[in-house]
C-alpha cells in the first residue's frame, strides 16, 4: 500500500498591521504543512481573495478598518473553512467562538500556541481530504484526552473518576471537591497531588484553588467561568488572566 504525500494547507492572512503579517508568515514558514497563499489588510480585500485563493485556513484579525473580522464571518458564512481569530483582546474570544471559529490566538502570539492551532488545522484537513499518514491502520483506536481516569478515596471507598466526568475541581486545605455532572465528591487529599495525576491537557488550573475541564465550560464572563452544570469558578488575577484564557480556548 502506498500513501500519497499531503498537500500543504494554504493560509490566508487578514490583518491591518504589517508586523502581524510578518509574524504569521514567519511562523507559517516553520510549519511543514502550511504555506502563505495571500495577505489582506481589510475586509473588502479579504472577501475578494477568499474565493480566489480558496484557503485551507484563514488567520483573521478582529479589529479591522470599516468592518471587523467578526462581521466578515457573519457576512460570508465560512461553514467549511477553518478560521483562527487573532486579537490583542482576550474578551473577543467569546464572540469568536459564537461564530464557530476553530481557534483563538491572543497577541502577541506565542509560537507554541500557534503550533497547537496549526496541528488542529492539520487534523481537520486530513479528515476532510481522507489523508492517512504512514503507520495509520484501519480501525486503530486513538485515545482521546477524556479517556483517562483518576482513583480517589471518598466515603471509605476507592472511586474511579473518568476525566470526561470531572467538570471542575476545588481544593481547600487537605480536602478536594470534584464537581461532576450531577454530584459533588469530597476526598481527603491536596489539590497539588490531584493536579499531578491529571495527565490530560483538558484540565486547566484557573486559580490556586481551582481546576476546570475546558470541555465542560459553558461560558466565560470576565473573570468567572461557568460550567455546563452551573458551577462558577474564578480566574486568577489580571497577571495571569490572559494566559489562562488563551490556554482554555486554544
Amino acid at each position: 500500500m502506498t500513501y500519497r504525500k499531503p498537500e500543504k494547507i494554504k493560509c490566508l492572512l487578514v490583518d491591518d498591521e504589517e508586523p502581524a503579517h510578518e509574524v504569521l508568515r514567519y511562523f507559517i514558514g516553520k510549519i511543514p504543512w502550511l504555506e502563505t497563499a495571500g495577505s489582506c489588510y481589510n475586509v473588502i480585500d479579504a472577501s475578494k481573495a477568499i474565493p480566489e485563493v480558496n484557503p485551507g485556513v484563514i488567520f483573521l484579525d478582529i479589529n479591522l478598518p470599516e468592518l471587523s473580522g467578526l462581521e466578515l464571518l457573519k457576512i460570508l458564512r465560512l461553514d467549511h473553512t477553518p478560521v483562527i481569530l487573532t486579537s490583542a483582546y482576550a474578551e473577543y474570544a467569546v464572540d469568536g467562538f459564537a461564530c464557530d471559529v476553530t481557534s483563538f490566538l491572543l497577541k502577541p502570539i506565542r509560537f507554541e500556541l500557534f503550533l497547537k492551532a496549526a496541528t488542529k488545522i492539520k487534523l481537520i484537513h486530513d479528515q476532510q481530504t481522507g489523508y492517512r499518514p504512514a503507520g495509520y491502520m484501519h480501525g486503530m483506536h486513538h485515545t482521546s484526552a477524556d479517556d483517562g481516569h483518576l482513583w480517589i478515596r471518598a466515603d471509605k471507598k476507592l472511586l474511579c473518576l473518568r476525566f470526561g466526568d470531572i467538570f471542575a475541581i476545588e481544593g481547600n486545605g487537605d480536602y478536594v471537591k470534584f464537581y461532576c455532572a450531577d454530584e459533588v465528591i469530597t476526598s481527603r487529599c491536596s489539590l497539588s497531588t490531584v493536579s499531578e495525576k491529571l495527565t490530560s491537557p483538558v484540565f486547566i488550573k484557573t486559580h490556586r484553588s481551582y481546576i476546570v475541564n475546558r470541555n465542560a465550560i459553558k461560558q466565560i464572563d470576565g473573570k468567572i467561568i461557568t460550567t455546563l452544570n452551573g458551577i462558577k469558578l474564578p480566574i486568577a488575577s489580571k497577571n495571569g488572566h490572559h494566559d489562562i484564557i488563551q490556554r482554555i480556548i486554544s
